[in-house]
Formats: C-alpha cells, structure tokens, sequence
C-alpha cells in the first residue's frame, strides 16, 4: 500500500502546489499533540479522585458563567 504522504505529493496540481498543506510537517504537530494528551491522561490518572472532582466542578461552573455570559450578550 502507497503511503498517503507519497500518493499527495505525486498527485499534486501544479497551479494548486502553493496551497497544498506540508503534510510531514501536518504529521509531526498531530504527533506532538497526542504525546500530549497521552502525556495529561497520565498525570490525571494518577490524580487523587477528589482533586479531579474539584477540577470537574470548576470547569462547570466556567462553562455556566461562558453560556450565562453569552446569553446575556456581554
């Protein structure tokens, strides 16, 4: 099987090949990104059950105050 990043680049339009995204590049941010999260899951893994609580309450109440604020239109 082609590797997508090689079927991309023999495909490419002439016209068009400013456009086209740097797909190495594209592959090694979403790399970086998932270590990433990989990387947090861990950590909240490891949090007592109680801080990750207090951490899931607060994020709701930002979430209410962001929707209460929109609503209001400030």
């Amino acid at each position: 099987m082609v590797e997508f990043g090689l079927k991309l680049e023999d495909n490419k339009v002439d016209e068009w090949s400013t456009k086209y995204i740097d797909y190495e590049k594209l592959k090694a941010i979403l790399k970086r990104a998932k270590s990433g999260f990989e990387y947090r899951d861990e950590l909240i893994a490891r949090m007592p059950a109680s801080v990750i609580a207090e951490v899931n309450q607060e994020r709701k109440l930002r979430a209410l105050e962001s929707s209460n604020s929109l609503m209001s239109g400030r």
